[in-house]
């Protein structure tokens, strides 16, 4: 599936592409070609992903459609893949993993934290999508660098070397290098695909996977909601995406990412007229002996650009994966057993509150153990000195 994603993307840059004539009229032209094959490559990738989707369709059982952790931790409750363990109530999701990776170990009541861990610790995916960030914050630096030292070295260079335009959008004055490539077989086409899916591969499949910290970070806002003054409710995450900030940020971000990453590699077409004409008769396909040159064109100040946009973008990403939260509500992440084991009451309507619970605790060895769950209606806050099981 992700090889597909990346083969899309690549596919849609291939699409539509400027072709400029040269050659036998003074009249020099610029026209918009639209290539058949790489839309070709995008249709059978959009249908190779409907069947991948359509075989899990039918081999996993589907709980709830519902994308709210809340829901999903009902239904599998429910369906008996997942039940709640008592002592619980105040183990956080490093916690309960350590419960679940010690079996047959008691653990202790336990005092509130005033701070949660971060997202970071409790995902291996989430650390290695942010180290993959930098790694790339890195990569497109060198690779801005390699193409500055190329100028001076090469005859490849479009424009003299020098900061000719600041301009994000390229210009005539934009400096490049380019790299020249005659298209007259499909192998060169292949290539040229195979450069950009592999460059543009990587940011591709990083910035997808930065789904993952925004999705398990709204996951924790929806059960954060349940000490707030209007409680959480299963419905809060299609009402989220729309509130929540992180999310519009990666939304934002792909889109400005994948513009800025077309204007630093990129593919110019050239028709040149009657440069062949001498090949004419030993090349039937081509008659007219024109030539047509698909240079692969790579721009430095962009390239610069795109590094300091993701930089900025890795930044966010690492705050938000590195921030704890505030309060003593254990922190779940979304974490299935976590949030079974944190919720006790669970309302039809599906609307909860989480604090302090009279009536549940118990003393042991001369003090008390007090009781945290959730309620149809407000709660109190838990007695921070206290312990609770």
């Amino acid at each position: 599936m992700a090889l597909l994603l990346i083969l899309s993307y690549a596919a849609v840059s291939h699409t539509i592409l400027e072709v400029s004539t040269t050659g036998e009229s003074d009249d020099d032209s610029v026209f918009v070609a639209v290539l058949g094959v790489p839309l070709i490559v995008l249709g059978v990738c959009i249908i190779l992903k409907c069947f991948i989707v359509l075989v899990g369709f039918k081999r996993t059982t589907i709980l709830t459609w519902s994308p709210s952790p809340l829901s999903n931790t009902f239904a599998a409750i429910t369906a008996g893949q997942v039940a709640r363990r008592e002592g619980l109530c105040m183990y956080n999701i490093l916690d309960v993993i350590r419960v679940e990776n010690s079996p047959g170990t008691s653990f202790p009541p336990k005092k509130p934290s005033a701070v949660q861990p971060s997202a970071w610790r409790t995902r291996r995916g989430i650390r290695r999508t942010v180290i993959a960030l930098w790694v790339l914050v890195v990569a497109c630096g060198v690779w801005g660098g390699i193409i500055v030292a190329v100028w001076g070295n090469t005859s490849l260079k479009e424009v003299t070397p020098g900061l000719e335009s600041w301009s994000i959008v390229p210009n005539s004055r934009s400096n490049a290098v380019k790299i020249p490539l005659v298209f007259n077989s499909a192998l060169n086409w292949f290539t040229c695909f195979c450069v950009l899916v592999v460059v543009q591969g990587s940011l591709t499949l990083a910035l997808h996977c930065c789904e993952l910290i925004v999705n398990v970070l709204r996951d924790e806002a929806i059960w954060r909601k349940a000490t707030t003054k209007g409680g959480t409710k299963s419905s809060d995450v299609l009402r989220s995406f729309g509130s929540f900030w992180p999310s519009i940020a990666l939304l934002m971000g792909k889109a400005v990412l994948q513009w800025l990453f077309g204007f630093c590699l990129s593919l110019e077409g050239s028709l040149i007229l009657g440069a062949g004409c001498e090949l004419a008769s030993n090349d039937a396909t081509n008659p007219c002996g024109n030539i047509v040159a698909l240079p692969i064109v790579m721009r430095s100040i962009q390239i610069w650009y795109l590094t300091i946009a993701l930089g900025l973008f890795s930044t966010v990403m690492t705050f938000l994966a590195t921030y704890q939260p505030r309060g003593p509500q254990p922190a779940a992440y979304g974490h299935t057993q976590t949030l079974a084991n944190l919720i006790d009451d669970w309302s039809p309507s599906m609307t909860m509150w989480w604090g302090h619970k009279d009536g549940g605790g118990y003393e042991k060895d001369g003090e008390y153990i007090f009781h945290a769950g959730t309620n149809s209606s407000p709660l109190p806050g838990v007695k921070l000195d206290g312990l609770y099981a």
